[in-house]
């Protein structure tokens, strides 16, 4: 399963969930967080999977966090910021 620049292979037990952006860190944009949720959910009804690995791609940063080109929509307001919040944490 690929999508939204997040990987998960799955094999013997293992699940590796990768962020796969390393042209920008692995700087996680909106898309991304929507595709991590994904792959957890997915990992989480597989009672073959003991252990997880959550890995950045690219060998130069695991992830820098969020994309701060998107704050200007997502955080442009209180509003937004608050909806932002609650959407990354959820």
């Amino acid at each position: 399963m690929a999508a939204n620049n997040i990987e998960l292979e799955r094999g013997e037990g293992v699940a590796t969930v990768t962020i796969a952006r390393p042209e920008k860190h692995n700087a996680l944009t909106s898309e991304m967080w929507n595709g991590l949720r994904a792959a957890f959910e997915t990992v989480a009804a597989d009672g073959s999977v003991r252990v997880v690995v959550l890995r950045g791609a690219g060998g130069r940063a695991f992830c820098v966090g969020a994309d701060i080109g998107e704050f200007e929509q997502t955080r442009a307001d209180k509003t937004r910021a608050v909806a932002y919040a609650e959407f990354v944490h959820g």
